[in-house]
C-alpha cells in the first residue's frame, strides 16, 4: 500500500483539460521520452528527458531550458502507473525558472494525479 498522506495545509488544485485523442495515446505522451520532450514545460522552453522509468517507484528527471539559455532540472518518482487510466507522480525537485512576478518558488514536494478518460 502506498501512503499519500500530506500535511493538512497542502493546496489541492484540480485542473481539467480535454484532448481529442484516445486515452492510450495521451497517456503515452506522459511516459514516452520523445513524446514528453515535444510538449512538456512552459511556452518557449525546451525539455530534455534525462531519465524516465514509468513504473511504481521509477524515477524521472527532465532538464528544462528557458529561451535565455538558463536551465534547471525537475525530478521525482512515479507512485502509480495504470495505463491508460491513471498516472500519479511526486515532484521532489521543481524547476523554478522565469516565474511570473509575485510567484513564490515551489520548494515542497508536489503530488500530481492525472486521470485519463475516454468518451
Amino acid at each position: 500500500m502506498i501512503d499519500f498522506t500530506y500535511q493538512k495545509d497542502v493546496r489541492i488544485e484540480p485542473i481539467s483539460y480535454t484532448v481529442r485523442a484516445m486515452p492510450e495515446k495521451v497517456f503515452d505522451a506522459w511516459i514516452i521520452p520523445n513524446m514528453v520532450e515535444k510538449w512538456w514545460g512552459p511556452d518557449d522552453f525546451t525539455t530534455r528527458v534525462l531519465n524516465l522509468t514509468a513504473k511504481v517507484g521509477g524515477c524521472f528527471a527532465f532538464e528544462m531550458t528557458a529561451p535565455s539559455g538558463s536551465s534547471c532540472v525537475m525530478s521525482g518518482v512515479y507512485r502509480s502507473v495504470d495505463r491508460p487510466k491513471r498516472l500519479v507522480f511526486e515532484v521532489h525537485e521543481h524547476c523554478n525558472l522565469n516565474l511570473p512576478n509575485n510567484t513564490k518558488p515551489q520548494e515542497n514536494a508536489s503530488l500530481v494525479e492525472v486521470v485519463f478518460r475516454g468518451s
